[in-house]
């Protein structure tokens, strides 16, 4: 039954979203395209725990090199958000043999000893691992300490924070399980996208990847479209990405390291 609030009301919905149509009817007759905002699930809303008896990757469950580029991709999401560089400083390092791992530890040092990201990178021609440049510049980035000093694991849990936050997960651990379990970080933000998209869980996800069904497979299986797989979470298709963002920095370190594994 309609009261006189309830038609006021109803009213008043209406002419709030009159304006809004005329608006973006206005930007498409200019020629202007209006911003869309596509409803996603939130990353805070997906259960991420994972049992610590989880199996191991299968050897035989390999990333294809599809994938990878995928993986570095949203991975330069993860480190503009983190870092607040754009996109084309990063996808500038990626072109000068950094993996994403590289870049993270290149921004870690180079915060920690309050230096630009050029002034750092020099020291990782001389061969120095990115624990030693933070030692030499006597910094010592919390996720060095944490490490206690082991190049690899320092490595780990950079990665690791950086998509705990990116993703807003309650903590790491999870992903640092997951990398321990013989899962690289390319897989891991591949698994970490399609909860984000769809909310499932962290564990229904892996489970599914353990059995060597590809990913677009996995996506599918969570109904996800696998064009996603590459697409942010809370971004669509058309979205524009941040690489249009000025660079953090004034310059891009260069270095001859060829693009590793992770």
């Amino acid at each position: 039954m309609k009261t006189a609030g309830n038609t006021v009301r109803e009213r008043t919905s209406a002419s709030r979203g009159t304006p809004c149509l005329l608006a973006a009817f206005l930007l498409l007759a200019a020629g202007v395209a209006p911003l869309v905002f596509v409803p996603g699930v939130s990353s805070a809303a997906v259960d991420w725990t994972l049992s610590p008896d989880i199996p191991k990757k299968p050897a035989a469950v390999k990333l294809s090199g599809l994938d990878r580029g995928t993986a570095y991709d949203l991975w330069a999401d993860v480190l503009v958000t983190n870092y607040g560089v754009s996109v084309k400083f990063v996808k500038a390092l990626y072109d000068r043999g950094y993996d994403y791992g590289d870049v993270a530890l290149l921004m870690e040092d180079s915060r920690a000893a309050r230096k630009e990201p050029e002034e750092v990178a020099p020291y990782k021609l001389k061969g120095l691992g990115w624990g030693a440049i933070a030692k030499k510049m006597g910094v010592h980035p919390a996720t060095l300490e944490r490490a206690k000093g082991n190049e690899s694991l320092y490595r780990r849990y950079t990665l690791a924070r950086c998509l705990a936050n990116y993703h807003k997960m309650p903590d790491d651990r999870s992903v640092v399980l997951l990398n321990e379990k013989g899962y690289g970080f390319d897989e891991i933000i591949l698994a970490s996208n399609v909860c984000a998209h769809t909310g499932s869980p962290l564990r229904s996800v892996v489970s599914a990847r353990q059995t060597g069904m590809k990913w677009r497979f996995v996506a599918e299986k969570h109904k996800m479209s696998p064009a996603k797989l590459g697409t942010p979470p809370g971004k669509s298709g058309a979205a524009k990405d941040k690489a249009a963002a000025p660079a953090k920095t004034g310059k891009t370190p260069t270095t001859s390291k060829s693009q590793g594994k992770k």
